[in-house]
């Protein structure tokens, strides 16, 4: 028997606009996929970010081709359809155990209140959009109120330049709680800070500059010795993550793209499949929407349960007011 394919599409409204090294965004859209073959359910999602990553030559063609019943095999794409397509062949119902590292919009926000918020032991924090001085200050008095007991990751957006750059490591190399620092400089300057920095680049992780297979092998070749931060959802099928040596995986920080309950589910599930709970990864996305029924999972930093076909079919069904 054929199988029954179906596709339903959402748009999400922020509570407030999301400021990225793109630009800002008010809402957030993309495609949920749900199929029934020889009795089985699964869901998956599609949900390209603009100025992010995810969008592949033809890629609209291809999911439409899939919904019409193809044998079209999603998973050998590349980008969010190749996401999808994994998805779709995982089994129901998984369990999780994921942390996650709290995000906070600005350094203002910084205060130990911020880790109370399901009992966060890592912040990333965006730095860069203010005052210097009053940034690096808000961030050790965070330091010292929290007497050691809290990582710090933060986040640039592209803003820094090379001098910039060192001027923040060369601070950060005393503060054995800030972790890294991610993305400082716009993607295409990865070489000019490997030969700038060398091995001080452990200090620097790739986000924006990592958005598919191809771009991981490139700094992987190239001896990247820091982190890669990691948008499961954007970046093709995982299976090329999966089959990394441990000492790679244990490097990688997988990241929301604001996914809805479906994707973020599967984004869970290959968290606690690449390094479980040995690392806290950026998944603090839940509650940044109004209340749509779309999260799927309770805000906080620690995910634990099962995805079940139940939690994936309330997130679509959800979806169907929109």
């Amino acid at each position: 028997m054929s199988p029954v394919r179906s596709i339903r599409p959402y748009r999400r409204v922020f509570a407030s606009p999301l400021k990225t090294g793109a630009g800002a965004f008010a809402e957030r859209t993309g495609w949920l996929l749900r199929e029934e073959s020889n009795g089985r359910v699964s869901f998956a999602e599609v949900c390209p970010f603009p100025g992010f990553g995810g969008e592949t030559p033809g890629w609209r063609d291809s999911l439409k081709e899939w919904s019409e019943g193809s044998d079209l095999m999603l998973d050998e794409q590349e980008g969010c359809l190749g996401f999808a397509g994994w998805s779709l062949r995982q089994v129901l119902p998984t369990e999780v155990n994921v942390s996650s590292a709290i995000l906070v919009k600005s350094v203002r926000e910084l205060n130990t209140e911020s880790l109370s918020r399901g009992g966060a032991k890592t912040i990333k924090v965006k730095v860069g959009v203010g005052n210097r001085s009053e940034e690096r200050q808000q961030i050790k008095t965070l330091i010292g109120e929290a007497k050691g007991d809290v990582r710090i990751r933060l986040d640039a957006n592209q803003v820094f330049d090379l001098g910039q750059t060192a001027d923040w490591i060369e601070w950060a190399s005393d503060l054995q709680e800030i972790e890294f620092i991610e993305q400082p400089m716009p993607v295409g300057s990865e070489e000019m800070i490997f030969d700038e920095f060398g091995e001080e680049a452990r200090k620097i992780a790739l986000d924006e500059s990592v958005v598919s297979e191809a771009s991981l092998d490139r700094f992987l070749d190239m001896d990247w010795p820091g982190p890669f931060v990691i948008k499961p959802s954007l970046f093709g099928n995982p299976e090329s993550l999966i089959a990394l040596p441990e000492s790679v995986r244990g490097r990688l920080v997988l990241s929301s793209a604001f996914e809805t309950g479906i994707g973020f589910s599967w984004v869970l599930a290959l968290a606690d499949q690449l390094v479980g709970k040995k690392r806290d990864h950026g998944l603090g996305t839940r509650g940044w929407f109004g209340a749509d029924g779309l999260d799927g999972w309770s805000a906080g930093t620690h995910f634990s349960g099962e995805i079940t076909e139940e939690r994936l079919e309330k997130v679509w069904n959800n979806a169907a007011v929109f």
